[in-house]
């Protein structure tokens, strides 16, 4: 048997993992959500990670962490779930718009999805907002940091993925290869 025959010649492009292209992505608007935050802490109260401090506050609470934990301490650990979301969320995004490549109504369906669970989110904001420290910072600022990081993320797999608009078209207007004739 010869060598060739063994082992498949090397792909002539490497294309890279939906896990690491989905972290990639979900970092990149979990960046942007961040600094986002940074920047309308010190606009509107002078002091930086405000935000991320409260957030990290409301989040403590949630899990049932009762001690007095220092600020810095509440930052951390909230802006690693928020990069641990942000990159489940890329993974997940990225494994749609690959299986997409196949069947553009996977797009139609993961909009509707996307819909509900901004809808959700807003909801469970709004209830946060009223029962933990969150309450501090303003819906609208956490569902705008939302809305910044889903629009980050899809510019960021957007670009990866130049055939995504014509999917999406697709999948919107019912036009695909899925679509009843």
């Amino acid at each position: 048997m010869r060598a060739n025959e063994t082992f498949p010649a090397p792909p002539t492009t490497i294309e890279r993992s939906v896990v690491d292209e989905g972290a990639r992505a979900g970092a990149f608007a979990a960046s942007g959500v961040a600094v986002g935050f940074l920047i309308a802490d010190v606009v509107v109260t002078g002091v930086p990670f405000v935000t991320p401090e409260l957030l990290g506050r409301g989040l403590a609470s949630l899990l049932g962490v009762r001690a007095a934990l220092p600020p810095a301490l509440l930052v951390v650990g909230y802006t690693l779930v928020h990069y641990a979301a942000f990159a489940l969320l890329g993974v997940a995004a990225a494994a749609v718009l690959r299986t997409a490549r196949r069947d553009s109504g996977v797009l139609a369906g993961a909009l509707l999805l996307f819909a509900i669970t901004e809808v959700a989110f807003a909801a469970l904001v709004a209830a946060l907002q009223a029962t933990t420290a969150t309450g501090a910072v303003t819906w609208i600022q956490l569902v705008g940091g939302n809305v910044v990081g889903c629009a980050l993320l899809a510019l960021a797999l957007g670009r990866r993925h130049p055939e995504f608009r014509e999917r999406l078209d697709d999948a919107v207007r019912g036009t695909g290869s899925w679509a009843v004739r």
